[in-house]
């Protein structure tokens, strides 16, 4: 290890919040959270050095991380005016993502299909001292009925449509975010507000995120 390499990330990381700036990101929130979550300790030690570069990184259990400046654009078009009591995120992967949404609710709950993940995940959770997650090692498509309704619901991967059940567990006033589209194709980056019972659906953006799959991985 470098004896310069604290200052490298912390100028990694000045780079990173002034490109999200760049890209309209300005929310003084959301920029502290990317100032005070460290994605370094998220990204596998061979990868590092490009912590905080714009890119997708590859994890354990064959998986993906998605870039920060993608997280970013998904956590501002969630509408976090105020702290909010419970969020749903589909998907922990590296946990990431969890921790950044930490700081937007009372409590975070996450679902993970790979046990290897959400056991990395907690550790990182535990280093940094973050006490509002609960965390599942399940189907994360089903969704957690038991804790809904939810204020939030993020899903981390693509898919090529949201069920009724998920949507269900939105509360009243509740956003759901997904990127809805076929695998390695550009997905629309789609919010859905609940009101009453009615949904109403908004294209948000674009990106392009791996796809979620039903089940939970017995061996990784």
């Amino acid at each position: 290890m470098q004896d310069d390499e604290p200052e490298n990330v912390e100028w990694a990381k000045a780079s990173l919040v002034l490109s999200l700036r760049q890209k309209g990101i300005t929310k003084r929130e959301i920029v502290d959270a990317f100032e005070r979550v460290p994605h370094e300790l998220f990204v596998p030690e061979e990868f590092a050095s490009h912590a905080y570069k714009d890119c997708a990184l590859p994890i354990e259990c064959g998986q993906s991380m998605t870039s920060p400046v993608k997280v970013a654009h998904m956590l501002n078009k969630l509408q976090f005016d105020e702290v909010v009591p419970k969020i749903l995120e589909i998907g922990t992967g590296s946990g990431y993502a969890t921790a950044l949404l930490s700081r937007f609710a009372k409590r975070v709950f996450t679902i993970e299909k790979y046990g290897t993940l959400l056991r990395l995940a907690q550790d990182r959770w535990e280093k940094l001292k973050i006490s509002n997650i609960v965390s599942q090692h399940s189907d994360g498509l089903d969704g957690w009925v038991h804790q809904s309704p939810f204020d939030r619901i993020l899903l981390t991967g693509s898919v090529k449509s949201v069920s009724p059940q998920l949507l269900d567990q939105l509360g009243e006033g509740g956003i759901l975010m997904a990127p809805i589209g076929a695998p390695n194709e550009l997905q629309q980056l789609t919010c859905f507000e609940r009101v009453g019972d009615q949904f109403a659906e908004d294209v948000v953006g674009t990106i392009r995120l791996a796809p979620l799959m039903h089940g939970k991985s017995q061996t990784l």
